[in-house]
């Protein structure tokens, strides 16, 4: 059996939840040092909008760069919505890694950051 045999298995899983994690989700596992962030998005864009947290490997690089990816922990795979997070997230769980995408993206994710403050929050006190 090949990978894109597996694909609808991992594609279309029995829960979505089993794909897909909340902002509010992702920011309790980040600060419980239980995930790691991947920005999917290509330098053009990371150029206009660093997210200063996190790993940023481009979606068009990540099959040669797979090695710089942890095993031990759940990968959060996101971009500015969550349209190429999907389909980035169905790899990694071919490629046998425990991987979800953040709902809402990057766009909701900086949405629910507003309003916290360094006292209360810090994206880099994740583990």
């Amino acid at each position: 059996m090949t990978d894109l045999d597996l694909l609808p298995a991992q594609a279309v899983p029995a829960h979505m939840s089993e794909v897909r994690i909340s902002a509010d989700a992702f920011l309790e596992q980040w600060q419980a040092g239980t995930c790691e962030f991947l920005d999917i998005r290509v330098a053009s864009e990371t150029r206009v909008w660093k997210m200063g947290f996190g790993l940023a490997i481009p979606a068009d690089e990540l099959a040669g760069r797979l090695d710089e990816l942890p095993r031990d922990k759940l990968l959060v795979v996101a971009c500015p919505n969550s349209d190429r997070s999907g389909i980035v997230r169905s790899y990694l769980a071919m490629k046998g890694f425990n991987a979800k995408y953040l709902m809402g993206g990057l766009l909701g994710l900086a949405d629910t950051l507003k309003g916290k403050t360094s006292e209360t929050f810090s994206l880099r006190s994740g583990k």
